[in-house]
Formats: C-alpha cells, structure tokens, sequence
C-alpha cells in the first residue's frame, strides 16, 4: 500500500521488485514521446493501486453486492493495463508522430481486454473459479 507514498517522496520501496519497478518507470521518457510515457506510468500506477485495493477486507466484503456491478469490468480495465500495452507498441523511434496512431489507442486498449478475457478462461476454468461469469 505504499508503493505511490514512497514513489511521490522518493523512498525506497518495501520490496526490491518495486525498486525495479520504479527504475523502469522512470526510464519510459528515453524510449515513447512524453505523453505516452505518462500514460504507460498512470497505466502501472493504476493496476498496483487496484490490486491494493482489492485485497482490503471492506472491499472484498462489498464486491458482491448488487450496487457493484460496475466494480468487475472497472477492475478488469485497471489490471490488465491495456493503456501500457497499448502505448508501449509505438516507441518514439518506430512511430514518432502520435497523431499516426493516438485516435486507434481505445479501439487497441478494447482489444486488448478481450483477448485477456479470452486467454484468461482457460485458466480461470482449470482453477474452478466461479466469481467472474
């Protein structure tokens, strides 16, 4: 739960996979145009901040409830970073105009997902998982 806390002071993380982490993140500018960079990172922010949040108690009580029906399709957007995935196609020396391929990013992100969904039932099937039907 500290990961963004320690990132904004400039802390070292609880665990040396999220030093990684942070060193990775912070090398997007050398490689995809600014405003891809930013979303790359918001992307990573995003899914460690909704995996945090779904392991608190409170959450997982209330996740069931018939008001949350948006919750699953909500998470499924933030774990499965298809913003990264998305922008990460298009370094700044392969395709240096953004304008070539922004309008395409939530058409990609939409695909992304749903291979995710696909590729995930396989695995969610062989573990007898029942929550996400």
């Amino acid at each position: 739960e500290q990961f963004h806390v320690r990132l904004l002071t400039a802390e070292k993380q609880l665990h040396p996979l999220l030093d990684r982490l942070v060193l990775l993140l912070q090398q997007t500018p050398r490689y995809w145009d600014p405003f891809c960079s930013s979303a790359i990172v918001c992307s990573f922010l995003d899914f460690i901040n909704c995996t945090v949040i779904q392991e608190r108690a409170e959450v997982k009580i209330k996740r069931n409830r018939v008001e949350s029906a948006s919750w699953p399709p909500y998470v499924r957007v933030k774990n499965g970073q298809p913003d990264a995935y998305a922008f990460m196609m298009f370094t700044r020396d392969a395709c240096p105009d953004v304008s070539v391929y922004l309008q395409a990013i939530p058409d990609i992100c939409t695909f992304i997902n749903f291979n995710n969904d696909v590729l995930s039932f396989y695995k969610e099937e062989l573990a007898g998982e029942k929550h996400n039907r």
